[in-house]
């Protein structure tokens, strides 16, 4: 989270999300830090330094371009105004690709590795964007990355995105279905933005309600039991997806032969 530079107003991103999740305490003493960093509480010990983990992704560019893609590639080092700006001017300009993009809406915002140009029906036309990730840490982890951006691109493009591209070593391709994804989520999602608007700097939560589980892998503390019920089941669905898929043949890219790619929008 930090300020936008334009109106000073706070910006959450996909790590925020994710780190509620897995610690709801851990986000609050990152808003608190946001707010007034001289608070005086100690962090733990053996805490580390927040990093993004989106990184750039400037050397898949020439490869897709060898293939005669139409690749929008979005300057990391333009201020976000800018990324803002020429991320949705190439979604609108109908590029096959985006690469390091930048998506925004409301008080969420986040980099993207990339976006892919497929067929269908949009708010821009014959064609929407599904989002993609090619550093792959931990493919549950990449899961909830790439709804946060599924969820930004139904903002903006009018239409939510039917799946979500996970890339292995630069050759294995995972394609996961977005609604068995996007519910569990979204459950998160308003789970932290509700502790975000109502956050207070004299009411700090119980870290006891903060359950760090093997990177989140119960729904979190906060959620009502109908939520936790619900969001449990969709991770179950989305864990028992990816496993039957993992059966499937290896898919390599990009142009694999073995994969079928949904179809680029004819331009």
């Amino acid at each position: 989270m930090y300020r936008y530079k334009v109106d000073n107003s706070i910006i959450y991103t996909q790590d925020d999300v994710i780190l509620y999740r897995d610690s709801p305490f851990a986000v609050w003493m990152e808003r608190l830090t946001l707010e007034n960093p001289d608070h005086g509480i100690p962090a733990d010990l053996e805490s580390l330094v927040p990093q993004d983990s989106v990184e750039r992704q400037d050397e898949i560019v020439l490869t897709l371009r060898a293939e005669g893609r139409n690749v929008a590639l979005i300057d990391w080092e333009l201020d976000e105004p800018g990324r803002r700006a020429d991320t949705l001017a190439a979604m609108r300009d109908g590029s096959d690709f985006i690469v390091n993009g930048q998506l925004a809406a409301d008080n969420l915002s986040g980099v993207t590795n990339l976006l892919m140009r497929t067929s269908g029906y949009s708010d821009l036309g014959d064609f929407l964007y599904i989002p993609c990730e090619t550093k792959v840490r931990h493919t549950f982890q990449s899961a909830f990355r790439l709804c946060f951006a599924a969820d930004l691109l139904q903002r903006l493009q009018g239409q939510l995105p039917p799946q979500l591209l996970v890339i292995r070593d630069g050759a294995e391709v995972v394609p996961l279905q977005t609604e068995d994804h996007i519910f569990y989520y979204r459950a998160v999602l308003q789970r932290f933005q509700h502790s975000m608007q109502n956050f207070r700097k004299h009411r700090m939560p119980d870290p006891s309600l903060s359950s760090i589980s093997d990177a989140g892998r119960t729904a979190p503390a906060r959620c009502s039991s109908s939520e936790r019920h619900q969001s449990n089941n969709e991770l179950k669905t989305s864990k028992w997806s990816s496993r039957k898929r993992r059966k499937q043949p290896r898919k390599n890219w990009p142009g694999c032969r073995n994969y079928a790619w949904p179809a680029l929008a004819s331009r």
